[in-house]
């Protein structure tokens, strides 16, 4: 396995990434209104609001961001997480 990804590392550069034949992808459709339908799940948005973006590498692909996000939940889910004693923590 060592040696692999040794060799793999020499014969590709970074740059590239790995050759088309070792990566197969897959796309699949998702109705969410249907997922959550067949698990008896319950809907739950979320929401993300970035107010600096900094740190920035794309070629690394990391970065650091500072803002804030929020979930929002129907009263059914919070009934049920007051009833179970769940906090939102």
């Amino acid at each position: 396995m060592i040696a692999l990804s040794v060799a793999l590392k020499a014969a590709l550069p970074t740059e590239r990434g790995r050759p088309v034949g070792l990566v197969r992808e897959q796309t699949r459709v998702v109705d969410p209104q249907a997922e959550l339908a067949n698990a008896n799940g319950i809907a739950v948005n979320a929401g993300l609001f970035i107010e600096n973006l900094h740190s920035l590498s794309l070629r690394q692909r990391i970065f650091n961001a500072e803002g804030f996000y929020w979930l929002e939940w129907p009263r059914s889910l919070q009934t049920l997480m007051e009833a179970e004693e769940i906090s939102p923590l």
